[in-house]
């Protein structure tokens, strides 16, 4: 096994890790499934497809972070966040604002992995500069204020 292959795997134990605990006792269960099935398919096709995307170490951090802030958004459903309900008591804020916080990082933590590499081409390239864009769009036209 190579070096990477190792460190992919010691990242997709410690998302497995996460995971199983926050499965234990969801604060909505159905919530928690339907938010898991998206990922289970995240995961499953980037585990097919990570020989031939080639990605570095660094993207598979940022990605490992995304799954573990999805994970544990789906155990406590985003606006149980206690983080969430805590700053909202302390700053006198008249919601859970936890969720835009999330939605940011998951576009944060997905643009280093999904940018173009110098020199890369083909559907990867096609398809980051697609996902780049619909992240921008999405976060200019309203949908994060």
């Amino acid at each position: 096994m190579s070096r990477q292959n190792k460190f992919i795997a010691g990242l997709f134990a410690l998302c497995a890790v996460f995971w199983v605990l926050a499965a234990i006792h969801p604060f909505d269960r159905q919530a928690w499934l339907l938010e898991n099935i998206l990922l289970v398919l995240f995961v499953l096709a980037l585990s097919l497809t990570h020989r031939r995307l080639q990605l570095s170490n660094a993207s598979y951090i940022f990605i490992a972070l995304f799954v573990i802030l999805h994970i544990i958004g789906a155990h406590y459903t985003y606006a149980k966040m206690p983080l969430g309900l805590w700053a909202k008591h302390f700053f006198g804020f008249s919601r859970n604002h936890l969720d835009r916080i999330a939605h940011f990082g998951f576009g944060f933590f997905l643009a280093f992995p999904v940018r173009p590499e110098k020199g890369s081409s083909g559907l990867v390239g096609k398809a980051t500069n697609g996902t780049r864009k619909t992240t921008c769009s999405r976060r200019y036209s309203g949908h994060l204020s």
